[in-house]
């Protein structure tokens, strides 16, 4: 790990270090913590899953660094459709958090996010074969695959939050794959970092026993960030 990936991964974590204690104190202060428990959820005494506000705003705050730093139009226009269509699925994910929405509308929501995000050149565009290194350009089909992919990611990393440092546990270790597979100093490297920061800094007060979950606004974020990250 360079200087460079090293301060992103501090930046993260700094900023959800931060703000965890205070969604906590606020969340202790309302009625936020009340919301039912899901089929998936293990805990029984009520756990705030408003902790992807603290994961949002660290993911907002390195993008907007690498949005600056880029130089090119074409890179600035990237991260700019990145930064829309994740804080959109997060947007999305953390309305089902405050006023549950029902699986048919968040569906039709990632759809949508995802089939915006596809129209703006960020998808699946080939395929390479792993043996013969063939490349099998997809066209259209792509464009079906990439919206696939991303809400599969999504609603997959949902499903396993509420099981105490399952969700917040398993992206800390895609985020390091993607930062170790990453070009060095590379645009895609230094926001794994960060968000890799932001994760283990979010996983101290997610350990058994669990103060807060990512709730459905953090999941959808992570799930639909390393959608894009694989893209």
């Amino acid at each position: 790990m360079n200087a460079l990936t090293f301060i992103f991964s501090a930046a993260g974590a700094a900023i959800v270090l931060l703000l965890v204690p205070q969604i906590l104190k606020l969340a202790a202060r309302s009625s936020l913590p009340q919301r039912r428990t899901d089929l998936h959820h293990t805990h029984r005494a009520p756990v705030p899953r408003l902790g992807g506000i603290a994961i949002a705003v660290a993911f907002v705050c390195v993008e907007i660094f690498l949005a600056f730093r880029a130089g090119q139009p074409g890179a600035l226009r990237t991260h700019l459709v990145i930064l829309g269509g994740s804080l959109a699925m997060f947007g999305l994910g953390l309305w089902d958090d405050l006023k549950p929405l029902g699986a048919r509308k968040k569906l039709l929501g990632q759809v949508i996010i995802a089939a915006l995000v596809a129209s703006l050149d960020v998808g699946i565009q080939h395929f390479k074969l792993p043996f013969t290194g063939q490349i099998i350009e997809l066209h259209a089909w792509g464009f079906g695959l990439t919206i696939l992919w991303l809400v599969g990611m999504t609603n997959l990393i949902n499903l396993i939050d509420g099981v105490d440092g399952l969700a917040g546990g398993i992206c800390l270790m895609l985020m390091v794959l993607l930062l170790c597979v990453g070009q060095e100093g590379s645009d895609l490297q230094l926001l794994a970092a960060g968000m890799g920061g932001a994760l283990l800094g979010f996983l101290r007060y997610n350990f058994p026993p669990a103060r807060i979950y990512l709730g459905d606004g953090g999941a959808y974020l992570l799930g639909f960030l390393i959608g894009i990250f694989t893209v």
